[in-house]
């Protein structure tokens, strides 16, 4: 089994907490932007994939960090993986303090992962933001389309998953499209995976 942590938003304490009751975790960013907590706890069981309010510089520094994208196993689970997402607010924040202008994944980086994913074409999908047609089709939210968006989406058309979960939305939902099934979880929420 493998735990699924949503965003944290800088609730390190909580977020330790949650992380010390399971073997292995998986946290779906905006985790925050001091990574202190995990080497402090020694919380070499959690991973992080990269959301929009990150300090990217200094997460790709920690060994707990994932990456970009790719295929990962844990405790008997494997998984696709794909960062990032587009801040709506950039606007009210500070380059370099608060926001970061790499949060979403560039055109040679979001080629790479299309490759990727379609020489895998997973079973498990974990991301930070969801594909467009989720958003709009399902979650019925107002939203700015962003690049990570119609990424997501496009690699949903190359091939549906069995189970795609996401967080960045702060919502607490599940859909069933097509093949695949997609759940949203909220800030701190938690979710039980295997292989499906």
């Amino acid at each position: 089994m493998l735990t699924i942590v949503s965003d944290v938003h800088g609730k390190y304490s909580e977020f330790v907490k949650i992380a010390r009751q399971h073997q292995f975790v998986v946290q779906l960013g905006d985790f925050g932007f001091c990574y202190k907590c995990l080497r402090d706890n020694n919380l070499d069981h959690v991973f992080i994939v990269g959301g929009n309010h990150e300090n990217q510089p200094e997460l790709e520094k920690i060994p707990n960090y994932l990456g970009n994208f790719g295929e990962r196993e844990l405790n008997g689970v494997k998984f696709f993986f794909i960062r990032g997402a587009y801040s709506i607010d950039k606007f009210y924040r500070k380059i370099g303090i608060d926001w970061f202008p790499n949060e979403e994944l560039n055109f040679t980086e979001a080629n790479e992962c299309i490759s990727e994913y379609n020489r895998v074409r997973p079973d498990i999908v974990l991301s930070h933001d969801c594909p467009n047609f989720v958003i709009r089709d399902c979650m019925k939210k107002d939203y700015v389309f962003s690049q990570t968006q119609r990424l997501l989406g496009g690699l949903w058309r190359v091939h549906q998953p069995k189970l795609w979960v996401f967080a960045h939305w702060h919502a607490s939902m599940t859909f069933q499209v097509a093949r695949t099934k997609f759940v949203c979880l909220n800030e701190l929420e938690t979710l039980e995976i295997g292989n499906e």
